[in-house]
């Protein structure tokens, strides 16, 4: 079953305009993506435990509490994420732009199809970041665009308005955080 469920994430990573069109109960997409998110999770506490090998030696407990800590924080973000973000993508996908047509359930198997690759490669440096954002990006899209069957322009515009607004919403606390929090913090920060 284990490797079932590696086939079928390699499957929706590979072709996602084939692979996004099944709808998944929530109890089986949860144990597909915990399934899935196992192995990152246990490959960043191999990473962490090689890392910080000194202090794990050593005895330092923020060390082991750190290289142990991926593994629940992987499966828990496997079954919370997806509902958080088919939350938000459904708010605004639905409620306030009207571009989709089906129900929360299509557009929660749409938000677990694009949390897929960073389940299945996030734990790789730098790739895990950069690349697993972009093909979550166009996994969305397809996903979306079958699930509810619309265009892929417009579910590119559901899976990219709500990232927009949380790039400004981080842009606008960066910059509230420099110019009012800082100073608070004495002269030991570089003034530009």
């Amino acid at each position: 079953m284990c490797l079932e469920y590696f086939k079928w994430a390699k499957d929706v990573c590979l072709d996602p305009k084939k692979n996004t069109k099944k709808d998944y109960k929530y109890g089986e997409f949860i144990k597909r993506l915990a399934t899935v998110s196992l192995v990152s999770g246990i490959a960043l506490t191999v990473m962490t435990i090689l890392a910080f090998s000194t202090e794990i030696s050593a005895g330092d407990s923020v060390a082991w509490y750190t290289a142990f800590i991926f593994v629940p924080i992987y499966i828990a973000a496997a079954a919370i994420g997806p509902f958080i973000n088919g939350a938000i993508y459904h708010f605004f996908g639905k409620i306030v732009f009207r571009l989709m047509k089906g129900d929360y359930k299509k557009t929660y198997n749409s938000a677990a199809y694009m949390d897929m690759p960073s389940f299945l490669f996030g734990w790789i440096p730098l790739i895990g970041g950069i690349v697993t954002a972009i093909w979550g990006i166009i996994i969305g899209m397809h996903a979306f665009s079958n699930q509810h069957k619309i265009t892929r322009q417009r579910a590119l515009i559901v899976v990219l308005t709500p990232m927009a607004i949380g790039i400004v919403i981080f842009l606008m606390l960066a910059i509230f955080a420099y110019d009012y929090i800082s100073p608070l913090m004495g002269p030991e920060l570089p003034d530009y």
